[in-house]
């Protein structure tokens, strides 16, 4: 099922087994530093103690992100193999689903980097974020790009297994706007690799 996909193959797709070392987590913070930068330069209303949550969140570079900054911050993903270098710097990881989370006290921001379009239903899974996000509260999406020049007019190669959606920033924004959500910020799109977003609750 889908969980057992993401928590015991999905690290092979790429060869060997990926288990994030120490050497790997700095790597991936440099792309987390800069997605954190993007967000607190676009939110600045954003409290230092906001509780965020992070979903499909890896090995927890953006997690490390906001957590050093002095928010509230959570991690959730179904690979304990990425978690444990996280783990043993004291990120908040938990191997649990979305459905599975208490948010009897809202979150002010939900980061979505590179997961949306691995969901098979993003509509049901935008419903619940809204429902846990705080009023006004903040949805960052950052997903691959379908208008990558790159690919040219065969945008056949914008398909990429185990990716089950493409977007361009019309879709996104459509998709979106159907679960009561507005475009508040965004970096990218036309013609580059990947779409950063940030949508606002309406």
């Amino acid at each position: 099922d889908y969980q057992d996909f993401y928590q015991n193959h999905f690290r092979y797709i790429e060869g060997p087994e990926r288990k994030t070392s120490k050497e790997i987590f700095r790597n991936r913070t440099v792309t987390g530093s800069r997605e954190y930068k993007f967000i607190m330069k676009s939110i600045t209303d954003l409290k230092e103690s906001s509780k965020i949550l992070d979903i499909g969140c890896g090995a927890g570079s953006l997690v490390y992100e906001f957590s050093k900054g002095g928010h509230d911050c959570i991690g959730i993903d179904f690979d304990d193999y990425n978690f444990e270098y996280g783990k043993s710097i004291g990120l908040n990881l938990l191997n649990c689903s979305l459905g599975d989370l208490d948010y009897s006290r809202k979150f002010a921001l939900v980061l979505m980097h590179h997961s949306l379009e691995h969901l098979n239903n993003p509509n049901q899974y935008l419903k619940v974020i809204y429902e846990m996000l705080e009023d006004n509260g903040y949805l960052y999406i950052g997903v691959p790009s379908m208008q990558n020049k790159r690919f040219g007019s065969d945008q056949l190669h914008a398909i990429t297994f185990p990716h089950i959606f493409c977007f361009t920033l019309q879709s996104l924004v459509n998709l979106l706007g159907k679960e009561f959500f507005s475009l508040y910020a965004r970096d990218g799109g036309t013609g580059g690799i990947h779409l950063y977003t940030i949508f606002q609750k309406v």
